[in-house]
């Protein structure tokens, strides 16, 4: 009478069976281990190239995050914007300062030329 793992047992040395015929014993010589430790090394050394760059890309990560909270903390300049009326704005836009280079003229012939606030000196 065969009792159940028996199959099994039996199925598994046909498995090790094909196993040791698919992938014959290394030939021992003196250059197995020098080999050996050859392969190991290239591995190993491609998994720390791929580490190297990793760990860069992380930390290229990291700075940009980082850049990106303190531009997001940081105070955005002024708050009139945001609650200034359009004629604030607009009376803040025709600053004399701002209209250095704005040409305003004055009388057909063009004897008075430029801003407004520059005539007025003129003037005087």
């Amino acid at each position: 009478m065969m009792r159940p793992g028996d199959d099994l047992e039996r199925r598994f040395d046909e498995m090790l069976g094909s196993y040791r015929e698919a992938v014959p014993d290394p030939e021992p010589s003196a250059a197995f281990m020098p080999k050996l430790w050859q392969k190991i090394d290239a591995r190993q050394n491609y998994l720390l190239e791929w580490k190297r760059w990793t760990q860069g890309f992380l930390a290229g990560a990291v700075a940009a995050s980082l850049l990106f909270v303190v531009l997001q903390v940081l105070p955005k300049g002024s708050a009139d914007f945001y609650t200034a009326t359009y004629l604030e704005t607009l009376a803040e836009d025709q600053a004399p300062e701002r209209l250095v280079y704005h040409d305003v003229s004055g009388d057909e012939n063009g004897a008075r030329r430029g801003p407004v606030w520059l005539q007025d000196l003129r003037m005087r």
